[in-house]
């Protein structure tokens, strides 16, 4: 459930990225964070696994 806080016009919200490896998941939000204004957004965090990418 999104948190909404009108006073400075932002919405608060979680996104859950389900499916198998190599689906897209991380490339899509890898994109999402590039497109967004750098002021706009946080840090991305990559975190380094023998196996998989995680973000």
């Amino acid at each position: 459930m999104p948190i909404i806080n009108f006073g400075k016009k932002e919405i608060l919200c979680k996104l859950v990225y389900y499916g198998p490896g190599f689906g897209g998941k991380t490339t899509n939000l890898e994109w999402l964070h590039h497109a967004l204004d750098p002021d706009m957004r946080g840090d991305l965090l990559n975190l380094a696994t023998e196996t998989e990418r995680t973000i």
